[in-house]
């Protein structure tokens, strides 16, 4: 076996998944959030109970991460807390001339009446984020929604017409909304997370920081994941068959059997082929349209 790579190669093995993904929306969305990794679902189980397992299975972890959210940003709208009492006064055009003690280094009396009227930047960015927060709130209902519908809906599918359901366009949308609208609350939770650090932090600087390495992260994990998904799509890695002799694996360290996944994968990709044409899923026969 080879030593473990330097830091040299290792950038090149971060190059190299970069360079399978769909740029740049699967830099900002992970993939399995997108109608592909759906379709290859579909193809790729041909036992429908599994597919509508699998399926049901994300609505549950969706739903209660969007519970937690919503509980967050309720909290967050609603509290008594001096920042929150100054975003909801700026939505309601009653931000000027109002003392709150405590709020940025502002303890006394006579620090409070030498700054009683905000700057306007502060009133712009307070009601930004309010903006924000509520139709962060208002994203996260509905995501709720359309989890418990498509949730109770797809669980009433037969197990021998789950493939016919969930392959129509339609059923490809309506599973993959609520993943859509889970990733668009996350994305305006961290909008008027970063938003606030900016009122709270006396120094720019920091929040700047903080917000760099806030989106800088995001980036990375999703990409990551992008890149993971990508490999387990175009390998085949769904299907129960072995992509690779057991034994060729075996003499292999973890950084040489990333590149065999992504020259597999690079292989594939440039082939073009679609998730029926991979999988070649014959089990389940379309019956041909009625005629007008």
């Amino acid at each position: 076996m080879k030593k473990q790579p330097k830091a040299r190669e290792r950038i090149k093995e971060i190059c190299s998944l970069l360079s399978i993904l769909d740029f740049p929306k699967e830099m900002f969305m992970s993939i399995d959030n997108f109608p592909i990794w759906r379709e290859h679902i579909v193809y790729c189980v041909s036992d429908g109970k599994r597919v509508r397992e699998i399926m049901t299975q994300r609505f549950s972890s969706n739903m209660v991460f969007l519970s937690l959210l919503l509980s967050v940003e309720v909290g967050v709208l609603f509290s008594p807390s001096d920042i929150c009492t100054a975003i909801r006064c700026s939505m309601n055009n009653h931000c000027t001339n109002r003392p709150i003690a405590g709020h940025l280094g502002y303890e006394t009396d006579d620090e409070i009446a030498g700054h009683l009227a905000y700057e306007t930047d502060d009133e712009i960015l307070t009601s930004t984020i309010g903006i924000v927060l509520v139709c962060n709130v208002v994203v996260t209902m509905i995501g709720i929604l359309a989890t418990f519908t498509a949730w109770g809906l797809l669980s009433a599918v037969g197990d021998d017409n789950t493939h016919f359901i969930v392959r129509s366009s339609v059923g490809l949308f309506a599973t993959q909304l609520p993943s859509r609208l889970l990733i668009s609350s996350l994305y305006m939770f961290l909008c008027w997370m970063i938003m606030i650090l900016f009122e709270l932090l006396p120094n720019d600087y920091w929040a700047i920081s903080i917000a760099v390495f806030a989106v800088v992260l995001t980036l990375f994990v999703v990409s990551l994941y992008s890149s993971l998904g990508r490999l387990i799509i175009h390998t085949k890695a769904m299907n129960s068959q072995s992509m690779f002799n057991v034994e060729s694996v075996d003499k292999m360290n973890p950084f040489e059997l990333t590149e065999h996944l992504v020259a597999l994968t690079r292989r594939r990709q440039t082939t073009g082929k679609s998730a029926s044409e991979t999988y070649r899923y014959s089990s389940v026969n379309v019956p041909s349209l009625p005629q007008s």
